[in-house]
């Protein structure tokens, strides 16, 4: 059987929502592929014989195909042969270069930028007393508090005020953070 011969029609399981097809072709531009006109659409369909040609459809069939008329190029190279064509394809690509004629040296007069001041460290409070850490102090669970505030919830409750996890001052060890302002 020839792609050109069609046996059957297309037939659809639901006559009541049968959908038009409309066939595109992709290598054509989108401006260009297709033109609707109220109920008529015209449809622009390359094929080897005929380049270019419009093919106006009111419901027919679309136009077959012959794929078998389109010839592929192979070309088979050594590795060697394949990294010589790559590099050589590199080098003569053409590079765009740009040059603002109407700027002139005025990119040259200004002066470059002042370096942005140092980003300002974090300051660390205790969740405790809400004031700057004095003396910090790690629970086993990783909360730190100041050393008095940890000591004073532990001898009232003897749980991490913030994950209520038991700990003992056993449990506790001298953290030493960033010197803050």
């Amino acid at each position: 059987m020839s792609t050109q011969e069609i046996r059957n029609p297309i037939t659809y399981v639901r006559q009541s929502r049968r959908r038009k097809m409309i066939e595109v072709d992709s290598n054509v531009p989108h401006s260009h592929a297709s033109r609707v006109q109220g109920q008529r659409t015209e449809i622009l369909t390359h094929t080897a014989s005929q380049i270019g040609t419009n093919v106006q459809q009111e419901g027919s069939m679309p136009q077959v195909i012959d794929v078998e008329a389109y010839d592929d190029d192979v070309t088979l190279s050594s590795p060697r042969e394949f990294a010589e064509a790559k590099n050589n394809s590199r080098r003569s690509r053409r590079r765009t270069v740009l040059i603002d004629l109407e700027s002139g040296n005025q990119n040259m007069k200004m002066a470059p930028p002042l370096p942005q001041p140092p980003p300002v460290e974090p300051t660390f409070t205790c969740p405790v007393c809400m004031g700057p850490y004095v003396e910090e102090m790690s629970t086993k669970c990783g909360h730190i508090f100041c050393k008095k505030c940890i000591r004073a919830s532990i001898a009232v409750r003897g749980k991490c005020p913030t994950c209520r996890g038991k700990i003992s001052m056993k449990n506790t060890i001298r953290v030493y953070l960033p010197a803050t302002k």
